[in-house]
This record gives structure tokens, C-alpha cells and sequence, in this order.
């Protein structure tokens, strides 16, 4: 993959911190020759025609942008995008990709077309060197799918509490218990149910407290309490944490299985 060649487009406000020169150096340690304009353009010289002529080079693989607020209201990062979307129109056989390389959240309808169009990377996926390299080679990416667990969580701050949120993706939880460090368990202000991402009215009924030997070491480690209620993706459980502790244990029964999740 050594003669693979990507041209990055950014805007220099957002390399202040190395954060493109990070990036680049990232793909370049996997093989993949990525040339950014602090390199490659000479001092004295046309700006554009030089610019122009790196992106319409026969030996440029891919063109990426690190799309960001800045990039896209950059004129200069706009004139880049339009040779590289003038190239990628030219060349009908579709053999030049355009890759959107995202650092966090950017609205969507503020991105041009021909970047919208096209599967971009997100710097926060773990695989994204992976999915920037098989985009320049045009092959699905390597990657492994990770083991999904069979909860999902949703963390909802008030002005004096912080609430989980805490459903199973599928199935029903006959019973939802909360352990927290025994010395933290005054970190708990109670537990309940309700509509899913609905937080403000919270019922608990058949509320217990429970004690569990999570460490190992023969005696009760940590303390909380449980509900006896149903708890589905609908009717969500809710744990109201006054501050959040060390470490949080859900203890779950569906049917007579009863089991312990950590929540990371």
C-alpha cells in the first residue's frame, strides 16, 4: 500500500494544536502516503496552481477533508473541495474517493453535498485509521464487531441529581436492583421506572434494600436496593445518583436467571 497517496484538506486553525499533523502521521505509520500543503507547497509560488495540480495528480489516490465548523466556512478548504470534486466527476469510473474525516459532531445539513453523499469516518470509531485506508483502496474495511451488551444506558443531568437511565434492548427485566461501594450507598437517592427518556415523575414500588458480595472477599462489599417491577425498552428504569460513585452494579432477574452488569 506504500504507493497510495491521500491529499488531506484542512484548515490551519484547526492544526493550532498538531491534532492534523497527529492524524497524518497516524496513516502514514500504516503505510498510507498522506501529504498535507505545509509540505508540499513551495514558498514563492502560486498557491492555487499548486494546489491544484497536487489534486489532479494521476499518482493522488483519494482527497480527504478533516471536517469541521472552521473547514467548511474556510474559502480556502471550499477551493480544494472543488478540485477534488472536479477530478472525482472526470474520472466516470468513480476510482477517486472523497473521504469526510470527522472529529465530533457536525450538522449534518452544513456539509456539502458531495462529502453528505459518501460514507465519511469518525475519529471517535476506534477502526478509523482501518476505515480512511480502505476507503483509498476502495475495499470494505477490516474490522471486528465488538460484543454488544443486552442493555443500553442514557446518563440525563439535573440541577441536583444525575440520572441512569437503564433498559434491556430486548425481552423484559422481571426485577432491576442498583449496587453501589457500601461506603458510597448514600450516593443513591432511589431508583424507579417510566417512560423511556421521560425522567421528571419516577415510580419505585416493591423497593428493597439489598446487600451483595461483588469483590469476593466474604461479605457484603456493596449495598443498594431493588425494585420489583417490569422493565422493558419502553418503561425504563431510573436510578437517581445525588453524585456519581466509584462503581455501579446492576442486578437484573429475567425469568429465574438472575444477572450482574457493571456499568463502565
Amino acid at each position: 500500500m506504500g504507493d497510495k497517496k491521500l491529499w488531506l484538506t484542512y484548515a490551519w486553525k484547526d492544526n493550532e494544536r498538531n491534532d492534523i499533523d497527529y492524524i497524518a502521521q497516524e496513516l502514514k505509520a500504516a503505510s498510507l502516503d498522506v501529504r498535507l500543503d505545509k509540505f508540499r507547497l513551495v514558498t514563492g509560488r502560486s498557491l492555487w496552481s499548486q494546489i491544484e495540480k497536487e489534486i489532479s495528480d494521476p499518482e493522488l489516490s483519494a482527497w480527504a477533508i478533516y471536517t469541521t465548523e472552521t473547514s467548511l466556512a474556510s474559502p480556502a478548504c471550499r477551493e480544494e473541495m472543488d478540485y477534488a470534486l472536479l477530478r472525482a466527476l472526470e474520472e466516470r469510473d468513480r476510482k477517486f474517493p472523497l473521504i469526510g474525516i470527522f472529529s465530533g459532531n457536525v450538522d449534518v445539513r452544513t456539509l456539502p453535498s458531495a462529502i453528505r453523499s459518501r460514507l465519511c469516518v469518525s475519529l471517535k470509531d476506534p477502526d478509523w485509521k482501518e476505515r480512511v485506508i480502505s476507503g483509498v483502496l476502495g475495499v470494505a474495511p477490516r474490522v471486528s464487531s465488538g460484543a454488544v451488551l443486552p442493555y443500553d444506558t442514557q446518563w440525563h443531568n439535573t440541577d441536583k441529581t444525575q440520572i441512569l437511565e437503564v433498559w434491556p434492548r430486548v425481552g423484559v427485566w422481571h426485577s432491576f436492583g442498583v449496587l453501589v461501594p457500601k461506603t458510597e450507598v448514600d450516593t443513591v437517592s432511589a431508583i424507579g421506572s417510566s417512560s423511556r427518556g421521560y425522567y421528571q415523575s419516577i415510580v419505585g414500588e416493591n423497593v428493597s434494600e439489598i446487600q451483595a458480595d461483588i469483590e469476593g472477599n466474604f461479605e457484603a462489599s456493596h449495598h443498594g436496593c431493588v425494585m420489583r417491577q417490569a422493565i422493558d425498552a419502553n418503561t425504563t428504569a431510573k436510578v437517581v445518583l445525588k453524585s456519581r460513585p466509584s462503581e455501579i452494579w446492576l442486578v437484573v432477574k429475567s425469568g429465574s436467571s438472575e444477572f450482574f452488569y457493571r456499568i463502565e
